[in-house]
């Protein structure tokens, strides 16, 4: 008898979880397309920028917030809106994270960091060149955008495909 509750403690859990899974996933993927929105109408930024940041895929900008907000759950993300991790410029080795009005501004910030930062300047080339692919853009986030973290690449492709993230993709 125990062991059959234990089971279904396990499977109501694992349910509840993967129903807040998915809560954050359509949630977060709205704030990115109105980001995306933001985006597209603003006149100072240059075409060459635009088009990378509307064109990185939505299930790698997903997978990112998911592996840096711990899927919204983060002290980071609830008290500064900020849901990828996004640091300042420190002094030392004290880690200082950037603090946004809402959601949709730590988006909006993200994009335009990955599409005009001269860092990123590999996966923005790769995007300019028609390049869609998350796992091989998410490659050239790794000691750039990600440091120090020689799992960061299974662990976002991973999401995407315990998620199905791809299907946030035919959105945009």
């Amino acid at each position: 008898m125990a062991i059959m509750l234990l089971i279904c403690v396990d499977f109501l859990h694992a349910n509840v979880e993967s129903i807040n899974k998915s809560a954050f996933f359509n949630e977060t993927n709205h704030i990115v397309l109105e980001a995306k929105k933001k985006i597209a109408q603003d006149k100072t930024m240059s075409k060459r920028a635009k088009e990378v940041a509307l064109n990185i895929p939505q299930d790698l900008l997903l997978a990112i917030a998911a592996l840096e907000s711990l899927y919204g759950t983060s002290e980071i993300a609830k008290k500064n809106n900020n849901f990828v991790g996004m640091t300042k410029k420190s002094k030392g080795y004290k880690v200082q994270y950037r603090k946004f009005k809402n959601p949709e501004e730590c988006f909006v910030k993200t994009l335009e960091n990955l599409a005009e930062n001269k860092v990123y300047h590999q996966i923005q080339r790769k995007i300019i060149n028609g390049e869609d692919d998350s796992k091989i853009l998410g490659k050239h986030l790794m000691g750039t955008y990600v440091i120090g973290d020689p799992n960061y690449l299974k662990n976002l492709t991973s999401i995407i495909k315990q998620n199905n993230l791809s299907r946030f993709n035919d959105e945009v």
